[in-house]
């Protein structure tokens, strides 16, 4: 199999199947973890999960230090070039070069365990848990790696058939250690070693076959000087999710962050809905378009943008108009406050994916420092925005602390983009998609208190009337004929998302 990209790319068909493609796999992801939910709460306790929150955590820090950034400039030079063997070069060098860094990152954890363990994780579990999450750190990138390069390769059913051949090897290591064995913690991360083990190692071979064992030093240097400024970006970016926590606790306390931290989970869910799957799929016809004329790229642009709004938009919407009866079904009445936080999470999160979608020029024009400068602009403010709002208003000053600074960030990113490689979008209709999830969400959020049933029964009528509104003001005509065959004929729906293009 070769790792050269399919041509023929301008395709909102194949755009359409790719995202659902990937969209499948987090759907499937998430629909399996909550299944098990009631079981792995049977044979873990509440000090199990802080534990490998913590685990998780120590290992995002040495992430950051040592391989974020290392790969984001792979679909940028892939695509610069169209001679295979200068892509397979890329693509070996990239996997020599993130694995050592993987590699490095796992050796320092190893080595500062016992101060670790000591200091970050207050004694708490095993000192030997950190050298085997160490382990699985490392091996993580055989796997990370080769779906990274069929992602930028198209090849999205082959991405889809690896995550769940993933997600099937987990869960049954997982039923084995914790469940037959009941090994608690350490039943978690001897499942996701073995799992990375042996995926990575087929993974490997797949990858190398097909590249052949290459390290070029000027690949390597090209890759850090893009990839620095997004490892800097995304040491600001940790502060900026996780940071309004120490002031909630600090301040309002440990209940507040809890609510928070709920309703913050629905902010990370649009992300892997809403967001993810359609850029998996978007940004390597993104690349594949930059040769184009200005106006006929433009015009590409502007259309996936929408389509991405209208599904990220979509998504926010539904979550915020039946986030009070899910909470209200799935948690106990203490964290049925979260609902009123969730609505201000998700427009964070929308702005903070418009931001992913402008850094795009940045990509294109190898000036991956903007990322870092808006960023870091963007952690100051938010600093002091939190020192103000959290002591006076608590988790809905964090929310809202969380929601002008993702916005700063876009507008700044969006700026700097503006000027490096303009994009011209119809705006108007990005921001009339907005301003209707707004005010449908809007109206169901000020609505008092009801049963359950009278609350699906308004978020469904909500849902409707943003539906139609949507049809009647923004779809062109072409896509509302697309709309009545899909809707009139079930085989026609079915032939236009499987067709190849």
């Amino acid at each position: 199999m070769s790792l050269t990209a399919p041509a023929g790319t301008a395709s909102f068909k194949r755009l359409g199947r790719e995202t659902m493609t990937y969209g499948l796999g987090v759907i499937l992801g998430r629909a399996v973890s909550f299944l098990m939910l009631p079981v792995y709460t049977r044979f873990l306790t509440p000090a199990d999960y802080g534990i490998m929150q913590l685990l998780d955590l120590t290992v995002d820090v040495a992430a950051i230090f040592f391989t974020a950034g290392a790969s984001s400039g792979v679909q940028r030079f892939y695509f610069k070039t169209t001679d295979p063997a200068a892509r397979a070069r890329l693509l070996s060098t990239t996997f020599f070069l993130v694995l050592g860094l993987g590699c490095a990152g796992a050796l320092t954890l190893a080595t500062l365990s016992p101060l670790i363990w000591k200091y970050g994780l207050r004694e708490a579990g095993k000192p030997w848990y950190l050298l085997i999450a160490a382990a699985t750190f490392a091996l993580g990138m055989t796997v990370t790696m080769p779906l990274n390069f069929a992602q930028t390769t198209q090849r999205a059913r082959l991405y889809l058939g690896v995550s769940m051949t993933k997600l099937v090897l987990q869960l049954s290591m997982n039923i084995v250690f914790v469940v037959v064995l009941k090994a608690g913690v350490a039943g978690l991360l001897y499942s996701t070693l073995i799992t990375n083990l042996l995926l990575g190692s087929v993974l490997t071979v797949w990858l190398l076959r097909q590249t052949g064992f290459q390290f070029d030093r000027q690949v390597v240097r090209d890759l850090r000087r893009f990839g620095v400024p997004y490892q800097l970006t995304w040491a600001g970016s940790f502060l900026l999710t996780f940071g309004d926590r120490f002031f909630l606790q600090a301040g309002p306390g440990i209940a507040a962050v809890g609510l928070y931290s709920m309703a913050y989970q629905f902010g990370f869910l649009l992300s892997q809905l809403g967001a993810t799957p359609f850029l998996n799929a978007w940004n390597p016809h993104r690349h594949q378009l930059v040769p184009r004329p200005k106006e006929e790229r433009d015009s590409h642009y502007d259309r996936g943008f929408f389509y991405f709004n209208l599904l990220l938009i979509t998504v926010a919407f539904g979550i915020a108009v039946f986030i009070r009866p899910v909470l209200k079904v799935m948690t106990t009445p203490e964290f049925h406050p979260a609902a009123y936080l969730v609505p201000i999470i998700l427009l964070a999160y929308v702005a903070e994916a418009w931001a992913e979608v402008f850094r795009f020029a940045f990509d294109v024009t190898e000036r991956t420092r903007y990322s870092t400068y808006a960023t870091w602009i963007v952690v100051a403010v938010v600093l002091v925005l939190y020192t103000v709002l959290i002591p006076r208003y608590g988790a809905y000053g964090a929310a809202v602390a969380t929601v002008l600074g993702f916005s700063l960030r876009a507008t700044l990113v969006y700026l700097w983009a503006q000027r490096l490689w303009p994009i011209r979008y119809r705006w108007r209709r990005h921001l009339t998609l907005l301003g209707l999830g707004i005010a449908g969400a809007t109206v169901t959020w000020v609505m008092p208190n009801m049963a359950i049933a009278a609350q699906v029964g308004v978020g469904v009528l909500a849902v409707l009337a943003y539906f139609g509104a949507v049809y009647l003001l923004l779809l062109d005509d072409e896509e509302r004929g697309l709309i009545k065959r899909m809707a009139g004929s079930p085989g026609t729906a079915w032939a236009i998302a499987t067709k190849e293009s």
